[in-house]
């Protein structure tokens, strides 16, 4: 059944968010953002490159008016464990995949899902599941009977026949709240996650393109503007990446 969370682990939880790369998963996609990693990163702001923005603040706790009217709107308490969340780190916005929703917009999906899901294949929802991730055609879901994380996705609710079915598009993440999050804790952020792959593949161009050019002659290298000596520099020297180990 559901109980509260450690303080030690709310100090995790603050720990990580205070990271501007930690709070979620969301990956900033606007065009002045770079998740290039190392020397790149240091080249691109040198050569001019626009810096990466700053990630909205998060939200402050969640006060007693914010649990009153949440409440009131979904009729049920919110259960112990998930209510130290929301006062002692923030109403949402933290969390897996996008964060937390706030207790408001949690509250919001419960009602809607409530009184729309009788349209999908003639199910209704389980009232016994609390959507506490954002908004959307999936989210994660808190089970207000045994406190498990359940994972819900509309567009992937089909039998082992392909045949769509409601029961199938719930799937349990995580036995107890803080084990969902333990998970999430345990991997890098996102963002992190995204400036590895990212310098990784751009090396791994790198390296394919100076193995082309290595095999022609100089002569060959000379049609196509190529000094006979520091060549390897004069296409990738402005990055500052150790080429000899390329």
């Amino acid at each position: 059944m559901p109980g509260t969370v450690p303080p030690d682990f709310v100090e995790e939880l603050l720990a990580r968010i205070a990271d501007p790369a930690g709070p979620t998963d969301r990956w900033d996609t606007s065009p002045t953002t770079s998740y290039l990693g190392g020397a790149f990163e240091t080249r691109r702001v040198q050569l001019g490159g626009d810096p990466a923005p700053s990630p909205a603040p998060l939200p402050p706790p969640a006060t007693d008016e914010d649990f009153n009217s949440a409440q009131a709107a979904l009729g049920f308490p919110v259960p112990p464990d998930l209510a130290d969340l929301y006062r002692q780190v923030a109403n949402g916005g933290f969390g897996p995949d996008d964060g937390l929703a706030s207790l408001d917009q949690m509250a919001t999906q419960y009602r809607d899902l409530i009184a729309t899901s009788s349209d999908d294949y003639g199910a209704i929802w389980p009232d016994h599941l609390l959507p506490i991730g954002q908004p959307g055609p999936a989210t994660d879901c808190y089970d207000i009977r045994t406190g498990r994380i359940v994972y819900w996705d509309r567009e992937e609710s089909l039998d082992e026949y392909g045949e769509p079915t409601f029961e199938h598009s719930f799937v349990v993440q995580a036995e107890t709240l803080q084990a969902w999050l333990e998970d999430w804790l345990s991997r890098p952020p996102f963002a992190e996650r995204m400036k590895l792959e990212m310098e990784a593949a751009l090396l791994d161009n790198m390296r394919t393109t100076l193995a082309y050019w290595r095999e022609k002659s100089p002569e060959e290298r000379a049609e196509f503007g190529l000094s006979e000596e520091g060549w390897e520099e004069e296409l990738f020297g402005h990055l500052g990446i150790d080429l000899d180990d390329l």
